[in-house]
């Protein structure tokens, strides 16, 4: 009698699907926040990046005064605006489009340079240093990623 119901018991498929599940669930889930998490990921490198660009367009406008190979803003507040313009998408701060803005770095450099054939060229280059924002980085062992953008544009004046 013993013998008969391990047959059948070992025969059952039933609850054959719910094993497989849980087996498979948690591979599921990780690849699934990974995912996200990638996406995240891209969307704050490519809004940083759109970020810079603008603040070194800005920059490239507005008055600077050379002296000894290095450029300087004759606005005080340009370097500012510039900074505003990557963390809101406005001259004015206002409110930032990624969180982890408080904790970025800003470094914003003018060089003068004297070529032969064009004379004085004024290069604007800004570096931003960034913690990523994570939702499950961390979850997943890849927390502590920053970004470090820079971009550089010739000056073209007012």
């Amino acid at each position: 009698m013993l013998q008969r119901m391990v047959r059948a018991v070992s025969r059952s498929e039933r609850g054959a699907a719910a094993v497989e599940m849980a087996l498979v669930l948690p591979l599921l889930v990780v690849l699934g926040l990974g995912a996200a998490e990638l996406a995240r990921t891209i969307w704050q490198y490519q809004v940083v990046t759109k970020g810079v660009r603008d603040g070194v367009r800005y920059l490239t406008r507005v008055p600077v005064t050379c002296a000894g190979g290095v450029g300087t803003f004759n606005d005080g507040n340009d370097p500012i605006v510039a900074e505003n313009l990557v963390k809101s998408g406005t001259k004015t701060s206002s409110t930032p489009i990624l969180p982890t803005y408080a904790d970025a770095d800003f470094d914003i450099v003018v060089t003068c340079n004297d070529d032969e054939d064009l004379g004085e060229v004024r290069l604007i280059r800004m570096t931003v240093v960034f913690p990523f924002d994570e939702l499950f980085a961390g979850f997943l062992g890849l927390s502590d990623l920053t970004f470090n953008i820079t971009h550089e544009q010739i000056h073209v004046g007012e």
